[in-house]
């Protein structure tokens, strides 16, 4: 069994009973895509290469097994003739509060080559990042692993556990390798005869050291395992409300406008199912021409999903008012327009805008 000289193994035995802000941490839930052409990613992790993912692995590989279940992510940190390198991403189910006390662990194996702690590091931030070509990040600020504590399992996995303390508020993780060495120059050092240099990583956790409240974690959990990185099967579209166009009448129209119907994270589910009721004295109005139900979304993503999720959102409160108010559907007009940057708050573009066309007498 391999490992570089710089870790020191030491079994860390602390418990920490705080909450783990890492959904699907172990890999094992799968996105279900509708094209069996199409390699689903693993359910709230994103790959940081647009319309292009690799790294997300099953079973057995070489002979080495994910610790537990049957995933685990596989991340290049060098090569002989290539400077390809592998990032994953994903929400944190509670934000990164700025100088709060924080624990990763994971489990790490380097692939039958000598694994260090410098290959894989976490990098924390207000965005997602998405970009069409490969890309070296080498943020200043990110969290690497170096005199992490060590604990040997068993296949030549590692768990590594580490504290460290946040430098800022934080939405996301970027997990991968942010090493400014050229990847030649490691795959030189570590002697290794392979075209790649690979780390395995399977149940990565990150745990604040006190304790915190998470109320909205099962909420960004549900929204992670909803947003569409490619169609889901479960998650077929809606069946659009049919339209049918106002005929002209010479009368006075007065339009008004709600923009305070607010959604989760990548998801067309309302983050509060009652908000549509305290607008029933109007939408209950016996004297509607006719509702037109916009959807927005923030800019966290690309603009194909935006804007399918930003129609979703409009179908779906069309869908409401319809059932609750018992408005026709043949009044009702869908539009999405995608990304808004209106608000400084993320989670006020997140939203759907309601014009009402009331006939006045």
């Amino acid at each position: 069994m391999k490992f570089v000289i710089l870790l020191t193994i030491v079994f860390y035995a602390k418990i920490c009973c705080a909450q783990n802000l890492i959904a699907n941490g172990s890999f094992e839930d799968t996105l279900v895509c509708s094209s069996p052409e199409i390699s689903c990613p693993p359910a709230a992790w994103y790959f940081i290469r647009k319309n292009r993912m690799s790294g997300y692995m099953g079973g057995m590989v070489s002979g080495i097994s994910p610790t537990t279940g049957k995933k685990m992510l596989n991340f290049i940190v060098g090569s002989r003739n290539s400077k390809i390198r592998t990032y994953w991403e994903t929400m944190l189910l509670n934000g990164l509060e700025k100088g709060k006390k924080y624990k990763v662990s994971m489990n790490i194996n380097g692939w039958h080559s000598p694994t260090s702690l410098e290959d894989l590091g976490l990098y924390f931030t207000n965005k997602l990042i998405f970009i069409k070509d490969d890309t070296l990040l080498q943020p200043s600020d990110h969290v690497n692993l170096l005199g992490a504590r060590v604990k040997v399992l068993n296949g030549e996995w590692f768990r590594v556990e580490k504290e460290f303390v946040a430098l800022a508020d934080a939405q996301f993780l970027i997990l991968g390798n942010f090493s400014a060495k050229d990847y030649q120059e490691v795959a030189r050092h570590r002697f290794s005869n392979s075209f790649y240099i690979c780390n395995l990583v399977d149940d990565i956790r990150i745990d604040p050291v006190e304790k915190i409240s998470c109320e909205r974690c099962s909420t960004v959990k549900d929204s992670l395992y909803a947003s569409l990185k490619h169609e889901l099967v479960m998650d077929t579209a809606p069946v659009p409300l049919v339209v049918q166009p106002a005929k002209p009448v010479e009368k006075k129209v007065d339009t008004l406008v709600f923009s305070d119907i607010l959604f989760a994270f990548g998801s067309y589910r309302l983050l509060d199912p009652k908000s549509l009721e305290k607008y029933s004295s109007i939408l209950e109005h016996k004297e509607i021409k006719k509702l037109t139900v916009i959807g927005y979304t923030d800019d966290i993503g690309t603009e194909s999903f935006n804007a399918e999720l930003a129609r979703k959102r409009a179908v779906e409160i069309g869908k409401q008012i319809s059932l609750k108010f018992n408005i026709p559907e043949s009044i009702i007009e869908i539009a999405g327009r995608g990304i808004s940057t209106t608000y400084q708050d993320k989670s006020k573009n997140r939203r759907v805008e309601v014009y009402i066309e009331k006939i006045s007498w």
